[in-house]
């Protein structure tokens, strides 16, 4: 049995667009509300896209923002009568949604499988978020599938997520 069990509770979510009016922007309600939420992991993803659209395809989960996710910057080189010199984050390449893609619990290629995009943590890596001060409490999850330029993809069928999430709860492990 787990030491942990006194002080946390682990919880698996699958949630779907299955019903939405859109398969890459919808919202999936938690029939029991989480609390204090410290760590939250996309375990697998199941998506239609279609490859030659896009090369990555960003996970987005509002409810799941962490200022440990990170997206880097291309750094511009530019020439001058001959000086070279680099000036920063390239405004040339600015995407839309870019404060989403940053913040995204996960990034993978589109591989295509039987046209679906199939991510699963032991295939790529893991998509762990620590949370220093918990989420208090999560009723809902929207969820946002996000092509590398920002831009909603088109999506013809559903989107699965499979995810899991530890809860800091005092507990004597009485199941």
């Amino acid at each position: 049995m787990n030491q942990d069990c006194e002080r946390y509770e682990t919880y698996t979510v699958k949630v779907d667009s299955r019903g939405a009016p859109s398969n890459n922007s919808f919202v999936g309600y938690v029939n029991i509300p989480l609390r204090n939420v410290v760590k939250a992991e996309l375990l697998s993803a199941s998506i239609s896209s279609n490859s030659a659209t896009t090369p990555i395809l960003y996970v987005y989960i509002d409810e799941l923002v962490s200022k440990f996710n990170d997206k880097a910057d291309v750094q511009t080189v530019i020439s001058v009568a001959g000086t070279t010199s680099n000036i920063g984050p390239n405004p040339s390449a600015t995407v839309s949604n870019v404060a989403q893609l940053r913040t995204s619990i996960v990034a993978f290629p589109t591989e295509q499988q039987n046209p679906r995009s199939i991510f699963t943590t032991s295939a790529f890596w893991n998509t762990e978020v620590e949370y220093i001060e918990p989420i208090r409490q999560i009723q809902h999850l929207t969820v946002t599938i996000l092509k590398d330029d920002g831009n909603l993809p088109t999506l013809s069928g559903a989107t699965h997520l499979v995810l899991k999430f530890t809860c800091a709860k005092n507990n004597k492990c009485l199941y």
